[in-house]
């Protein structure tokens, strides 16, 4: 597009067309936040609640071990501390970051962008798309 348009662009925003619940909202708020903290990418990042790393185990030798070390027994909507994982939707990066270094995120001045968790549905699987398009249709 550089070369058509004869213009060098500052930013590059990827939207992935596995998360169709995105809105215009949420691309405009990772572009606003790309400009207004000056990072060198904005990611669209979901809450892990349901396989959060305390909860989750290894097997070896066919017995169940934990991941993580430091037990606590809670509830999991109370474990500690919150953790994100990429949404896998929007993607904002400076243009020199991309190019130049061949990265789309993992700078020391990355920033996340909170997906809400009704549009943050990633769709890779039948599963994935039973549930997007149930709420496309009963929910958004």
């Amino acid at each position: 597009m550089e070369k058509k348009n004869n213009i060098q662009y500052d930013f590059i925003i990827e939207i992935m067309a596995t998360n169709p619940l995105k809105n215009t909202y949420d691309i405009d708020s990772v572009i606003q936040k790309l400009t207004r903290t000056k990072a060198d990418s904005v990611i669209a990042m979901s809450k892990v609640i349901e396989e959060h790393p305390r909860r989750l185990k290894k097997i070896i030798k066919d017995k169940i071990v934990d991941i993580m070390y430091e037990k606590r027994e809670s509830r999991r909507q109370d474990l500690k501390p919150e953790v994100f994982i990429r949404a896998g939707s929007i993607y904002g990066i400076k243009r020199n970051i991309l190019i130049d270094k061949g990265l789309r995120y993992g700078t020391k001045n990355s920033r996340a962008y909170i997906l809400p968790e009704e549009r943050s549905i990633n769709i890779d699987s039948k599963r994935d798309f039973i549930i997007a398009e149930y709420l496309i249709k009963k929910v958004i």
